[in-house]
């Protein structure tokens, strides 16, 4: 098998993800689409392994280099007739990766998270004698951080050449885990193009002010925490609007909220949206709620990247992107009070809302752009792929 190198003649590397867009919008399908595109880019040939709707397996060529391949994906297993569908999936998925390694001389097999990529990934890579290196996002660790070693859900680790985490924290829990030290690797998420995500082109503007949440409606990303503060905001600015663009289990739950606090008409549910730019360039503040953890979020960071002002709760490892009063402003998790005050802090200063964005976009130009975070990931590509770990 021929190992990837810095110079030109790349082979090929196999990525598995949950989702790829448009038919997943969330952060981790943004994530696997900026870096296949720019691994291709590069040169590098990839091949995108994902979910996609009923029927046989379909290929799509996005370029000479660049291929992803849909399979019918099962939904999260909560019963025990859905783990036998995922298993069903782990199964056939890399009974069609399989094919693509002999046709294009895979060198390397990259997986991201556990359920719908590590899995896959990891019995391609056993079945085809390739490299693994695994991508575990967020907070994936965090959720067994207690335990003495890898869950059933993550044993696939220990047969990763590299595993690449997005949180310092993970570190030593994967340590704790029998993960050696020069295996684990530390890589900012940053999959963010600034030349697409740039600050929005002078127009007319708009008449009242406008919030924005962007990202999956689940108690995870905490969405019902601006309805929550919503009215608190209005008593100060009637006219202003707050625009919610994604999709989960909570929708109903905030178009009932927002019902009972007689705020429907305040309230945009835009449903999943394929070009966020129009969101953010359409808001004046944007906010990242999620009770656990905001280090990194993707849309985060394009907001940041569109010269947005954006308030963060102060949760996991978020003041490591935020620097409260320069970038941004934090503030504590499910307190709307806190939340309204900094919303009103920012409507009612226009030369801080300014300066914080203009320090945003600067921090995600300096440490989160795609070619930043895309040459890191390719160094461990390349580091595994050899052996020179």
């Amino acid at each position: 098998m021929r190992a990837m190198d810095a110079s030109g003649g790349r082979p090929w590397i196999m990525i598995f993800s949950h989702g790829y867009p448009p038919l997943g919008l969330y952060g981790v399908a943004r994530h696997v689409e900026r870096l296949a595109r720019y691994l291709s880019a590069r040169g590098l040939g990839v091949i995108v392994v994902a979910g996609g709707r009923e029927g046989l397996p379909s290929l799509e060529r996005l370029n000479e280099r660049c291929l992803v391949v849909r399979i019918k994906r099962p939904i999260a297993p909560r019963k025990w007739h859905d783990t036998c569908r995922l298993i069903r999936y782990s199964l056939i998925s890399p009974l069609v990766a399989l094919g693509l390694v002999r046709r294009f001389n895979i060198a390397l097999v990259h997986g991201n998270g556990s359920y719908y990529g590590g899995w896959q990934a990891a019995i391609t890579a056993i079945l085809a004698r390739r490299p693994l290196t695994i991508t575990i996002h967020g907070s994936g660790v965090d959720y067994y951080r207690h335990l003495h070693r890898p869950p059933l859900a993550l044993l696939f680790l220990r047969w990763a050449s590299a595993v690449i985490v997005q949180k310092e924290s993970a570190i030593c829990i994967l340590e704790r885990w029998g993960i050696p030290r020069k295996r684990i690797f530390y890589v900012e998420e940053g999959a963010v193009d600034t030349d697409w995500f740039r600050p929005a082109p002078p127009t007319g503007g708009h008449a009242e002010p406008r919030i924005s949440f962007v990202g999956r409606l689940t108690r995870f990303k905490d969405p019902l925490l601006l309805v929550e503060a919503a009215p608190l905001v209005l008593k100060r600015f009637p006219d202003a609007h707050f625009v919610f663009a994604g999709d989960g289990y909570l929708r109903p739950h905030i178009e009932r909220r927002a019902e009972e606090l007689r705020i429907h008409d305040k309230i945009e549910l835009l449903g999943e949206v394929i070009d966020t730019r129009q969101v953010y360039w359409s808001s004046d503040v944007f906010v990242a709620l999620s009770p656990y953890n905001n280090f990194s979020d993707l849309s985060m960071l394009e907001a940041m990247a569109c010269g947005l002002p954006v308030i963060a709760t102060n949760s996991g490892e978020t003041y490591k992107t935020i620097r409260h009063g320069w970038n941004g402003l934090l503030v504590r998790p499910r307190d709307p009070e806190d939340l309204a005050e900094k919303i009103l802090m920012v409507l009612e200063n226009p030369g801080l809302a300014r300066r914080l964005g203009e320090n945003a976009r600067k921090t995600v130009l300096e440490r989160y752009s795609i070619r930043i975070f895309g040459e890191r990931m390719l160094n461990v590509f390349i580091r595994a792929s050899s052996g020179n770990i």
